[in-house]
């Protein structure tokens, strides 16, 4: 997160127009091979992409390209704000609201100015964080390997993780619950065999 505060600071101060683009299921496509033909900042996190930049023409083609490449979506961000963003901004306000000192404040006038420090402890615990990772991705891979379970496709509106990890609309975020809820009604009434 600190990552992404940083880069919309320096929209801010630099006063670029902020996109906000969903890469549908972008692991699926491997390593992406990175070219330096336009100057544009892209913050990407795992199927999210965040672009800033100066140059609105630069931008639309940079835009353009990737949805040629991926299936993308463009969420805009705050130029042309739709009925699902002020839905999402009123959850941000609502949350913030009920967490004071949790505050957003991004001035356009900084100097831009970065400090930094660093918290030795970090690694060990990073590392500790990670290995678990690891160990699950390999378990997953030869549990697939070995045909003990199959994966089957998920519509990108059906995906149950994003209720935990994004910023979901109110009717995706409906649907989802609905289902998860129903999933755990099942799993507590039936018999324990797992």
């Amino acid at each position: 997160m600190a990552t992404v505060h940083t880069s919309l600071v320096i929209a801010a101060v630099k006063k670029w127009k902020i996109h906000h683009m969903d890469v549908h299921n972008a692991f699926l496509h491997g390593d992406l091979a990175e070219e330096e033909t336009i100057q544009i900042n892209v913050l990407v996190y795992v199927d999210d992409m965040i672009t800033a930049s100066n140059d609105m023409m630069a931008l639309a083609i940079f835009k353009d390209y990737l949805g040629k490449c991926f299936k993308m979506k463009d969420l805009g961000f705050m130029q042309q704000p739709e009925e699902e963003h002020w839905e999402e901004e009123l959850r941000v306000v609502r949350y913030l609201k009920n967490n004071l000192g949790q505050g957003i404040l991004l001035h356009a006038d900084s100097t831009l100015h970065l400090e930094g420090w660093c918290d030795s402890d970090w690694m060990p615990v990073f590392h500790e964080r990670i290995k678990h990772i690891e160990v699950d991705c390999y378990f997953v891979r030869d549990v697939i390997t070995k045909v003990l379970s199959v994966p089957s496709y998920v519509p990108i509106k059906q995906q149950l993780a994003d209720i935990f990890t994004k910023a979901l609309g109110r009717s995706q975020f409906d649907f989802c619950l609905e289902i998860y809820l129903d999933a755990i009604e099942i799993l507590s009434s039936s018999p324990s065999s797992i």
